[in-house]
């Protein structure tokens, strides 16, 4: 128990400091970003409710901010940080103005949590089964032709892709949506209480989307796990596998499948918080109103707030599902757990 209370707390330190730099980059983010947030407000407290003088608008929008350049660097950065880990990252200046920045990002997090997971688990989920059967088919023609394939799979960019299923399936074929997390019918379901209709039109949305990731992801855990199987085969387990007469298929996946997808596993757990950040792309070109089309509007507009708490929220998904894979290891692996 001392030692799992000691690691938590190493892990929870290492964790904090590296938040802790983070945080600081984005304050310089924001120091050397041209323009002045406060400005920006003050422009759109005069215009909206019509203040008679842009000095009262600026002092205002000083009130509201979540802080204003004082001079003092030193002092800016504090009450940067002091703002940050009370809650208060500073309101939206132009995606939507007045907004706390909060509250868009956990506005925007459960869609892009719900297609990062969906299609990183039926990614992940094929690619180990087929980085398995590429190991055990080593060697052979259909193996080398799949593998060469895989290789040049993944050099395809992931915008290609999502624009040639928007091409297709969206205009051409016209069978599924080509934007949007729900549309007409989805909100009259949801209106008349039909929840069935609602969640069913959110799941016809979100298809090409999840499709993309899936396409561009399998390969790469295909080819880690091939590579991970094959590096098993020469091991002492195997060879005295072989020895009692285990057929090759039972020890693929049996004594070799098993043990390879430990370290996989971990890389998939550590992927999904990654990819929160790195949907950036896909949710821009589909409309999808996650974290990444978020992103793209705050860089695209300039809206500085916005900006530094996407990136802050994002370190720290990044760095939790780093911490998450170390004690999902270290349950999945024995010898790891003991130590």
């Amino acid at each position: 128990m001392k030692t799992l209370i000691k690691r938590v707390a190493t892990t929870a330190l290492y964790g904090f400091v590296i938040v802790f730099f983070v945080v600081c980059v984005t304050f310089v983010l924001y120091k050397i970003m041209p323009g002045d947030p406060l400005y920006d407000i003050a422009l759109e407290l005069q215009r909206s409710r019509g203040l008679p003088s842009f000095e009262d608008a600026y002092e205002l929008a000083k009130q509201i901010a979540m802080f204003y350049p004082s001079g003092d660097p030193l002092d800016e950065l504090l009450k940067y940080l002091r703002s940050f880990f009370t809650g208060n990252w500073g309101i939206s200046t132009f995606v939507v103005f007045g907004m706390s920045v909060t509250t868009l990002i956990f506005r925007a997090l459960p869609w892009t949590l719900f297609i990062i997971s969906t299609s990183t688990t039926i990614s992940f989920s094929l690619g180990i089964i087929i980085g398995r059967e590429l190991a055990y088919r080593r060697g052979r023609i259909a193996e080398v032709a799949t593998t060469i394939f895989t290789i040049i799979w993944q050099a395809i960019p992931d915008y290609f892709v999502a624009v040639a299923l928007i091409i297709v399936f969206g205009y051409q074929l016209k069978i599924l949506p080509p934007a949007g997390n729900y549309g007409p019918e989805g909100e009259i379901a949801l209106r008349s209480g039909n929840l069935l209709g609602y969640y069913l039109d959110i799941l016809k949305h979100s298809i090409l989307p999840i499709f993309t990731f899936v396409i561009n992801a399998f390969g790469g855990w295909a080819l880690a796990m091939r590579a991970a199987c094959i590096r098993l085969l020469e091991s002492d387990h195997v060879v005295y596998a072989k020895s009692r007469g285990v057929t090759p298929r039972r020890i693929t996946s049996a004594y070799i499948g098993r043990i390879a997808m430990l370290p996989i596993f971990t890389s998939f757990v550590i992927s999904l918080a990654r990819s929160v950040g790195g949907s950036t792309f896909i949710e821009n070109l589909f409309r999808y109103p996650g974290v990444g089309l978020l992103l793209a509007r705050a860089s695209g507009s300039r809206d500085i707030y916005l900006l530094c708490g996407v990136l802050n929220m994002l370190t720290i998904a990044t760095v939790t599902g780093n911490i998450l894979a170390d004690f999902v290891y270290g349950l999945l692996d024995p010898r790891i757990r003991r130590r």
